[in-house]
């Protein structure tokens, strides 16, 4: 087993324990040719939602939220992030895309980059990616 491999193995037991930022760190220290793999990539992404998810309100909390107030895009990027971590991800990319079509500019536009990065964890293809890109083109042009 390379180097490179014993880091991935390590940074995914750390996210597995809830250590993302030792998680991030370590996979920080790999060589940029791993990092930009597919699946360095797709640890990096499911590290970051799940770091999010971890800190965020559960579900139930803020779909009363978002009952109270549909436009609060942070109950909306934060649920998005709890449906990712459970691999729910129409449900996610339906809240993403509440975001973008709310408020574009929302968190330096948090809504397309976090879509983008669900593509990322569906490898950019299938049906799903297929027809949330079109939605998210919509709203772009």
């Amino acid at each position: 087993m390379s180097d490179s491999e014993q880091i991935i193995d390590q940074a995914k037991t750390l996210i597995a324990t809830k250590q993302f930022a030792a998680a991030k760190q370590l996979l920080d220290t790999l060589p940029l040719n791993v990092l930009a793999t597919l699946e360095v990539s797709k640890l990096m992404v499911q590290n970051k939602f799940a770091s999010v998810a971890d800190k965020a309100y559960s579900i139930e909390s803020l779909e009363q939220v978002l009952k109270q107030n549909p436009n609060n895009l942070l109950a909306h990027y934060y649920i998005s992030t709890h449906f990712i971590v459970a691999e729910q991800y129409e449900f996610a990319l339906e809240h993403l895309l509440t975001i973008m079509r709310l408020d574009r500019k929302f968190k330096d536009d948090i809504g397309h980059k976090s879509i983008l990065g669900v593509f990322n964890l569906l490898d950019n293809q299938g049906t799903l990616v297929n027809r949330y890109r079109a939605k998210m083109s919509s709203l772009l042009y």
